[in-house]
Parts: structure tokens; C-alpha cells; sequence
């Protein structure tokens, strides 16, 4: 059979004006991928924690097994400590552990002035008061005494080191900012190690190291630190000792 095969799709917004229309030829018996916007972007809300967050993209959506880095988080905390999250684009982490520990401070810092836009919205949302948003490259550009648990999820991995929820095709429509580092799959981790480092902070750090191994996490540890590689199912935390 020579004949094209034709995939096409179309979608409307709310006020009823079409958004997408898709009309692809390909050879018979083909796999035909089309790079759909995710649902999370056209519903504008997702739930992570069991609690609905707004997005739009200027923010990454957050993974499902964040949570697992978000709950650690949660259980190394107490009422009355400080933390800060790196990268935190919509706020889900920062607002979590607020909710959690509503006396606790939750410094929630990213570079993207646009992600803090949507981290405030949801601020804003769920109505807490314990959660400070800052514009920082890292944690260079705080001005505050050593927190008592640093938490990170920032761009890891790269299109061969994904999480089971995500997807190269939902990536086509997220900010570049919050996708791959430019210096490879540890790259960012490696810049914020370095960033708490010059600060003398006693603290400690844990982030997502998602699918990467304990083999490729060490290389990217200054020397002298003490850690620990938290293996879970397709899912790793790392928690770095300063």
C-alpha cells in the first residue's frame, strides 16, 4: 500500500478560536509523534501533594516524584527552622513545607524572574505567610544566616535520564531555563554545591538526582563534604553535609 497515511488534530480556546491544527503525511505503517502542549498548560492547574498548584508556561511542571524529595525535606525540618528552596519555579516544594510547618521561614529563590511570577500566584493561593520569594542565581544573592536544610530541584539529567512522568515532547513546551544544563546532566548541582560553598554556611543540602546513579552523582561532590545517595524505586534524592 503507497497510500499516506494522515494524522490531524485540532483544539479550541476558551473563547472558541482554534489553537491547533495538524496535518501530517507519512509513510504507511509509521509512528506518527505529535508534540502536544501538556494538559497541565491547557487546564492551567496540577496537583502535587494532593494539593492544586496554578502553572502557566513560564514554570516548569513539576514531577510526581518530586514529592518524595519534597516529604525528606519535610521530615528533616522542625517548627521553628529555616529553609530554602533553589530553582523553585511554581513553589509547589516551598509551599509544601510551609504548609506543613506553618512557624518554620521557607526561602523560595530562582534566576527566572517569570517562574517567581507564578511561585507568587500560588503563594497567593494557598495563602501562607512563612514563604519569601527572592530573585537569586543560586543561593549567591541571599543575605541571611546558614538555613538548616537547603532543598533543589533544579535542571538535572539530560533527553537519555528522564523521570517515568516525563516526557521529551512535554519538555518542548517548558521553559529552556528549567530544562537541561548547558554543562551536562550534574551541572547545575555542581554550580550550587560550589554557590553554598563560598557562603561558609553550616547546612545541609539534598536535591533530585532523579535516575542518575551514585557513580555519576560522586564525581560532581567537592572534597571533604560527607554524603548520601537515597536510592528509591526509578528515583534517587542525594543529601550533601556542609
Amino acid at each position: 500500500n503507497t497510500e499516506d497515511s494522515r494524522v490531524s488534530g485540532q483544539g479550541k480556546s476558551e473563547d472558541g478560536k482554534q489553537i491547533l491544527s495538524v496535518r501530517v503525511n507519512v509513510l504507511p505503517n509509521v509512528p506518527v509523534t505529535l508534540s502536544m502542549k501538556p494538559r497541565e498548560y491547557i487546564e492551567k492547574s496540577y496537583k502535587f501533594l494532593g494539593r492544586e498548584f496554578y502553572i502557566d508556561e513560564r514554570a516548569y511542571i513539576p514531577n510526581e516524584e518530586t514529592e518524595i524529595l519534597t516529604n525528606y525535606a519535610i521530615s528533616l525540618l522542625d517548627a521553628k527552622m529555616t529553609s530554602v528552596d533553589v530553582g523553585t519555579g511554581s513553589g509547589n516544594i516551598a509551599i509544601s513545607i510551609a504548609l506543613a510547618l506553618p512557624t518554620a521561614t521557607i526561602y523560595a529563590v530562582d534566576v527566572d524572574k517569570k517562574a517567581l511570577e507564578v511561585a507568587r500566584m500560588n503563594v497567593a493561593k494557598h495563602k501562607v505567610e512563612n514563604v519569601i520569594l527572592q530573585e537569586s542565581s543560586y543561593v549567591d544573592d541571599l543575605n541571611i544566616s546558614a538555613p538548616d536544610v537547603i532543598v533543589a530541584n533544579l535542571p538535572w539529567g539530560d533527553d537519555r535520564h528522564l523521570l517515568r512522568t516525563s516526557s521529551i515532547e512535554g519538555h518542548n513546551h517548558m521553559p529552556h531555563i528549567a530544562l537541561f544544563h548547558e554543562r551536562g546532566i550534574m551541572g547545575a548541582y555542581a554550580e550550587l554545591l560550589q554557590s553554598i560553598l563560598k557562603k561558609g554556611w553550616h547546612t545541609v543540602c539534598i536535591f533530585e538526582s532523579g535516575v542518575m546513579t551514585e557513580n555519576e552523582v560522586q564525581p560532581h561532590i567537592p572534597d571533604g563534604l560527607t554524603w548520601e545517595y537515597l536510592s528509591y524505586d526509578h528515583y534517587s534524592v542525594t543529601k550533601v553535609v556542609f
